[in-house]
């Protein structure tokens, strides 16, 4: 989106629109979450929102709820231990590249792993596993 452009999509010329700005608007806090870089509460809360839609929760290694948990940890810390957490109950956490820096991500089954894998290219959306988020 250009500069000075509504960020809501139904305000953007077609020219304008990304693939993953589109989807990111329809899954917002329901199967998706985008949040600033340095904001682990909200990463913290945005993943346990969505595993708590599948009656699973994350071993965050610590309490979320303490400031020292905090500041001890970073958002690709997180999503390597949520991603871990997951994995044995047939789920993965993703995340596509942002380009301002702050981190995105959603849920599926592990099962839909390839497909969703094809649909990323398909659509030029540079995703990774959450235990890959750099």
């Amino acid at each position: 989106m250009t500069k000075g452009a509504s960020p809501y999509i139904g305000h953007a010329d077609e020219d304008e629109i990304e693939p993953i700005q589109m989807i990111s608007q329809v899954i917002d806090w329901r199967s998706g979450f985008r949040v600033d870089a340095d904001d682990t509460r909200t990463l913290v809360q945005a993943i346990d929102e969505l595993t708590s839609r599948w009656n699973l929760s994350v071993e965050w290694d610590g309490d979320p709820d303490d400031d020292d948990f905090h500041a001890d940890v970073d958002a690709p810390s997180l999503f390597a231990t949520a991603y871990d957490s997951l994995t044995p109950y047939g789920y993965t956490l993703w995340a596509w590249e942002t380009d301002d820096g702050s981190y995105a991500g959603w849920m599926t089954l592990t099962r839909d792993n390839e497909p969703l894998r094809e649909l990323a290219t398909s659509l030029g959306i540079t995703m990774r596993l959450g235990s890959e988020v750099t």
